[in-house]
């Protein structure tokens, strides 16, 4: 039982709006706000972005080749706006040029060519949006804007990425209306490549890796989405070769990306290390490990484990660092809801480390990225709320 609230709203009658195909399109005039109420639309155009509603059509016209930018707000906060830009044909999917959701949301178009497009204009619930086009000189794209001469990205390093003014370039299908950024990653031998993108609060980001073409969902290698940070995508013994890295961000905002790479070696089973004295060491150069603690029992606690009291079985890993490394341990594709804690000794299972206790109850399970000073460290495999089964865990050491 929970308490719930209901708001009653009784309006004035008002006509449904004309514009709901493509044939009776509302003239959209530049940098003039408009009211759309998506209450009872019928759906009239294919898009590849989902809306629970259907749409309401607007048109303009470019004198010249000129830079868009479309932005509906929802006035209630009841559901996110849903935009969809179109060619002159308008009404099929293929015409769909690009597509964003969210509150606000904006889509950017860069050097658009003359001509008559068309915007079709949800929500994700009832709700009345604000819409405004914007219309400003062509700009030139960045460098990582397309794959096509993708920036080099270096191993093991974080850069920056400003996706502001980006646009939604690759097609891979591992997003939809995300704009995006592409990096060219050289392999020079087989590899274990992990991919991570970090993104502010209230975004929402994916990352993927793709073959230099990346233009088909065919191209695409790994793909990861997240709505809270990071999101991450891994491919185990790549081949040696040229790929691209792509960010993408639902916003458009700034991320970082981060691209881990590891000579393959083969998966490192952890058969028992139920406790300290069993412990399974990591290389320095880290490893992949797999196991199963649906076997071992539950010796140690972690300060993150609020699973109501539930005993988890956990197994033991112990690395030993000379120098201040970084540290990444990813328990992606693991069975279970995952719980990773990371502690320090010398003496096992010594003291936690701050920070470094997370549960993977969401699908990407465990992961921590922390910078550890030189010493004897414990990694404890656990679950949440008495979870067991098989784990996996990507060990990542790097320079700081």
């Amino acid at each position: 039982d929970a308490e719930v609230t209901l708001r009653v709203r009784f309006l004035d009658p008002a006509p449904k709006p004309e514009n709901e195909t493509c044939g009776t399109a509302a003239v959209l005039a530049p940098f003039t706000q408009v009211s759309a109420t998506v209450i009872d639309a019928e759906r009239d155009v294919g898009s590849a972005c989902s809306a629970e509603l259907g749409d309401l059509v607007y048109t303009f016209t470019l004198a010249e080749t000129s830079d868009v930018r479309l932005r509906a707000t929802s006035e209630d906060g009841l559901g996110d706006a849903v935009l969809s830009l179109r060619s002159e044909a308008c009404a099929l999917p293929e015409d769909e040029i690009t597509c964003v959701s969210g509150n606000p949301a904006v889509l950017f178009q860069r050097s658009l060519p003359a001509g008559t497009y068309f915007v079709a204009v949800s929500a994700t619930a009832p709700t009345d949006l604000k819409l405004v086009l914007e219309v400003f000189p062509p700009t030139e794209a960045p460098a990582d804007e397309i794959c096509e001469g993708a920036p080099a990205l270096p191993h093991n390093t974080t850069v920056t990425v400003d996706l502001t003014d980006h646009t939604d370039d690759v097609r891979t299908g591992c997003s939809t209306g995300f704009a995006d950024a592409a990096y060219s990653l050289v392999i020079d031998e087989p590899s274990d490549v992990l991919l991570v993108q970090r993104f502010a609060q209230g975004e929402h980001g994916a990352v993927q890796l793709s073959t230099p073409a990346c233009a088909t969902p065919e191209d695409r290698l790994a793909c990861g989405i997240a709505t809270q940070s990071p999101a991450r995508a891994s491919v185990r013994k790549l081949p040696p070769g040229e790929y691209r890295a792509i960010v993408e961000s639902r916003h458009a905002s700034e991320v970082t990306l981060t691209a881990f790479v590891r000579p393959y070696a083969p998966p490192t089973l952890v058969a028992f290390a139920d406790r300290c004295e069993d412990a399974v060491v990591v290389p320095r150069h880290g490893g992949f490990f797999q196991g199963n603690t649906a076997n071992a029992t539950s010796d140690y606690s972690a300060g993150c484990d609020y699973g109501g009291g539930m005993p988890a079985p956990d197994q033991m890993l112990r690395l030993d660092l000379d120098e201040r490394k970084r540290v990444v341990l990813d328990m992606n594709g693991s069975g279970y809801q995952t719980l990773l804690n990371v502690r320090r000794g010398p003496e096992c299972p010594g003291t936690e480390v701050v920070d470094a206790c997370d549960i993977g109850a969401s699908a990407s399970r465990s992961f921590l990225d922390r910078i550890l000073e030189p010493g004897t460290y414990w990694i404890q495999i656990d679950g949440f709320a008495g979870g067991a089964g098989p784990w996996f865990l990507d060990v990542r050491i790097v320079d700081p």
